[in-house]
């Protein structure tokens, strides 16, 4: 019942042995055909120069690769925080911005998700809002990340438009588009990289523009860049607050530079520099004061922060003391807070693990920027002092947030941690990029680069379409019990009996926002007396109780008469 096909195994290998040659032959072939690359590159400048067009392109390759992955064998929530997101979402898609307490809370309580004085997950909401959307409109949540993806490749565009030649901007956007860790990991997961990933692009070009063109700015560009600027930031404050404030402050500090030298002609447009910031957000921290309020009680608490107060037992920093350990219900509960995370943040502390810490991050880094990293990267070593101070800004924004994220007690920089400076990584890659082109004028082996680089991102892609096609049948041991009580008839509910040592990375106690209304409801096994009360109270409503052990063990059980 709960054996894992995988009907597709060995497809990929097929699949790639298969068009390596042929991969070849057409880097070879393009090397060959000077007319072919000129038409290649008058194709490149003229949509390049068409912004509208070509920001349509972008979109629809992003959603469209998006849609096919998806069509080939739909992702499955396995992480807490993807079952968190999935919470947040159904909560914003009933219309609701919180969930009230259940009467049988303890069976229900389970990571990332607050349980008192309401129900509902501890992320910002910005990215719930997002998938909320895309489940109100298709009954798919991650719509909406594909969504907010396919615009933030194409707002990282607009963006790069700023910093590089048209050609270049889309070249890269092209390349970017088909980054099979970009579309994994923040397309085809609940993990929330999309909506920082675009809000980093609007705010990082909005300001590039103001900055550039204080001197001549209209007052119709300055309302439209400073309101781009105002929605990036109040995104990013509602996503990945954080990094976003290290994002705005560095973007703050440039426009009031770029405010003070040319100070005669910004004073004139004051107003509608500022105006569109102090409403957007106003409005933005009046949301979230608001949305606060609702699940946490207090304007000022965040729901991160009320669910650190509860459950965390190690500190945000490496270094800090950290704080005293809470009283658990569940033994998941301590094993993941206090066995995991708490003892991390200990062995940190020591200049073996902290370098064993930073060595698992910086590899997880370069696992999510493998098409750039590496070669495209190496003409910054050759960076003189004149060169453009821009470039310098991006590759110290990059570092410093990085840097940060190497002190922190996070067991790794996932991507979406970064996703606010990922387009200031993209505009290095893409000018060592174009560095190599030019080098290609007077250095033949340089010429070699740019096509490589070409024929790897389409071989990686053609690897992620076969992998994808690989993993058709397979399903997490969650999906499979709710894929089998789908055949009997009725509502049910699964109470789980963890065996020891059972990873507390594998947790599979989530629901919906509305549990009671929910097909399936997933619930902790507490003990018989417990588990009786909670049988007792469902079986009121017609369901049938099961118990499941995480293994192939599912049996049907039913209320004690001694319990009625």
């Amino acid at each position: 019942m709960f054996a894992y096909r995988n009907d597709g195994v060995g497809n990929w290998f097929i699949t790639l042995w298969v068009l390596f040659p042929v991969v070849v032959f057409a880097w070879l072939g393009f090397r060959s055909r000077v007319s072919f690359q000129r038409s290649i590159r008058r194709w490149l400048r003229t949509l390049g120069h068409r912004q509208w067009a070509a920001m349509g392109v972008l979109f629809l390759i992003v959603l469209c690769a998006n849609v096919l992955l998806a069509c080939i064998h739909y992702p499955q929530p396995k992480i807490h925080d993807e079952f968190a997101y999935q919470l947040a979402a159904d909560t914003y898609a009933s219309g609701r911005l919180t969930n009230p307490p259940h009467p049988f809370w303890q069976h229900f309580e389970t990571f990332h998700v607050l349980s008192q004085p309401t129900r509902m997950a501890k992320y910002p909401p910005g990215s719930g809002l997002v998938l909320g959307l895309g489940q109100r409109l298709t009954g798919h949540s991650l719509v909406g990340y594909w969504l907010a993806l396919a615009a933030g490749v194409a707002a990282l565009f607009w963006m790069l438009k700023s910093w590089l030649p048209n050609r270049w901007a889309f070249t890269g956007c092209l390349l970017i588009s088909i980054n099979p860790y970009w579309l994994t990991n923040w397309g085809q997961t609940w993990w929330g990289g999309a909506v920082p990933f675009l809000a980093g692009a609007l705010l990082f070009g909005s300001m590039k523009r103001l900055v550039d063109q204080f001197e001549r700015l209209s007052v119709r560009d300055a309302v439209v860049y400073s309101s781009v600027f105002a929605i990036a930031a109040s995104m990013l404050a509602m996503s990945r607050p954080f990094e976003g404030l290290i994002a705005c402050a560095i973007c703050g500090c440039l426009l009031a530079r770029g405010a003070v030298t040319n100070w005669r002609k910004v004073v004139p447009r004051i107003a509608p520099l500022l105006l569109p910031c102090v409403l957007i957000g106003g409005a933005a921290l009046s949301f979230i004061g608001w949305n606060n309020r609702v699940v946490t009680g207090d304007v000022a608490k965040l729901p991160y922060s009320h669910h650190s107060q509860i459950y965390s037992a190690s500190a945000m920093w490496v270094f800090d003391d950290a704080p005293p350990v809470p009283k658990y219900r569940l033994p998941r509960l301590r094993d993941y807070y206090v066995n995991w995370s708490r003892k991390r943040q200990i062995n940190g502390k020591s200049l073996t693990g902290y370098l064993e810490l930073v060595s698992k991050k910086l590899q997880d880094c370069l696992r999510f920027y493998p098409l750039f990293c590496g070669v495209c990267l190496l003409p910054l070593i050759f960076m003189r002092r004149r060169d453009n101070g821009w470039l310098r800004l991006c590759i110290w924004g990059c570092g410093l947030v990085v840097g940060l994220h190497l002190l922190t007690n996070f067991s790794s920089v996932f991507p979406h941690y970064v996703a606010p400076f990922a387009c200031l990584f993209y505009v290095v890659a893409c000018h060592g990029l174009r560095c190599w082109h030019i080098a290609s004028r007077w250095d033949r082996v340089a010429g070699y680069v740019l096509p490589a680089v070409v024929c790897w991102s389409v071989l990686r892609f053609a690897f992620l379409i076969a992998f994808t096609f690989s993993q058709i049948g397979t399903n997490t041991p969650r999906a499979s019990v709710e894929q089998c009580l789908s055949e009997v008839d009725g509502t049910h509910l699964v109470l789980l009996d963890y065996p020891d040592g059972y990873s507390a990375h594998l947790e599979w106690v989530y629901n919906r926002a509305d549990i009671d209304l929910s097909e399936i409801v997933w619930a902790h096994s507490l003990g018989d007396a417990e588990d009786q009360k909670l049988i007792k109270y469902y079986q009121d409503q017609g369901r049938q109780a099961w118990l499941w052990d995480t293994g192939s063990n599912l049996k049907r059980i039913q209320v004690d008469s001694k319990h009625e």
